[in-house]
């Protein structure tokens, strides 16, 4: 019998691309409006998440597994390392980009619109990259090309791509919506780390404040690297536990900027 994937899920899948791919976009045109120079800001926050996040950091990796290739059999281990990496690598970028940035213009939009960037190109990599590629392959298989699918594949690579197919095809159509609602959240939270090292690169709070970002990034990441190792099992109480950790973090940032007079640099 031919396996095939509910068109509920199909819709699903369909809709977490256009949240990652079109809301950063959409951020993205409304900090450009009426104002010169937020787009270079969004690209220099493209490029710093570029190239600490997929550049140094996959380095970085490439030789701490090289050296340490039993480094994924201890959770504890695995879990601090890769947690602390992103937030350095992603939070040092900031911190560069911005200071960068703010000695052209220190206004707030400089640290919105290096947020929007910065998460932006995360959303829309992995919105064409993961969630699109996974898209494009149920409607292959709903099209009759399994078959043809797993031949294109060596025998070694055989049984992960059948796995692969067979959960597109069983899981829970919401579960595929959880791509998307994650990619909007995780923007918020780019948005949030980049207004505190905003902060820090215009003086109005210490130097100390970006250790603090690189701390929070790790702690966010904590959830979605258990859930990696299989300690999470529900995809869905891990977008409730990094929601939560975002929407404290956001509240946070937000009453900070408003004890120092910073109104939302978006123009309504």
């Amino acid at each position: 019998m031919q396996q095939t994937v509910p068109m509920l899920s199909i819709g699903l899948m369909a809709l977490s691309v256009v949240l990652a791919i079109g809301t950063p976009i959409v951020l993205a045109v409304l900090c450009c409006r009426g104002r010169k120079g937020t787009f270079t800001e969004i690209m220099v926050g493209a490029a710093g998440f570029f190239v600490g996040a997929l550049v140094l950091e996959q380095f970085c990796h490439a030789l701490v597994f090289r050296f340490f290739p039993n480094l994924a059999q201890n959770p504890v281990a695995y879990c601090l390392y890769a947690c602390l990496a992103a937030g350095f690598f992603e939070e040092t970028a900031r911190l560069l980009g911005l200071n960068w940035l703010c000695k052209q213009d220190s206004s707030p939009m400089a640290g919105l619109a290096y947020g929007v960037g910065h998460g932006g190109f995360e959303a829309i990599n992995i919105g064409f990259g993961g969630l699109m590629s996974n898209l494009s392959l149920m409607m292959m298989i709903n099209g009759g090309q399994a078959a043809s699918l797993l031949e294109s594949v060596s025998e070694e690579q055989r049984q992960a791509a059948q796995a692969q197919l067979d959960a597109l095809c069983t899981s829970q159509p919401i579960t595929f919506l959880a791509g998307g609602v994650e990619r909007v959240i995780t923007l918020a939270f780019h948005i949030a780390l980049s207004m505190i090292v905003w902060m820090v690169v215009t003086g109005r709070i210490p130097r100390w404040g970006y250790f603090v970002a690189v701390g929070i990034h790790a702690l966010a990441d904590v959830a979605a690297v258990l859930y990696q190792l299989h300690f999470i099992t529900s995809v869905w109480l891990t977008e409730a536990l990094i929601f939560v950790f975002t929407a404290v973090v956001c509240y946070g940032v937000v009453q900070m900027l408003k004890k120092q007079g910073v109104a939302c640099p978006i123009k309504r």
